[in-house]
């Protein structure tokens, strides 16, 4: 994205997905659980239901 902005214009891009969802405590505003977004649908739709439970 910043690449094709003229923002980044000698930056390799990768075609991997990276990055890190970070799900925080509502109330205690402390991390709970951290996982990459290169997980599978199954383990983000299995973690969000634990973390509401």
């Amino acid at each position: 994205m910043l690449k094709s902005c003229g923002l980044a214009k000698d930056k390799k891009q990768s075609s991997l997905p990276s990055g890190i969802v970070t799900f925080i405590h509502p109330k205690t505003h402390k991390q709970i659980k951290q996982l990459s977004i290169a997980s599978t649908d199954e383990e983000m739709k299995t973690t969000i239901e634990t973390l509401l439970k």
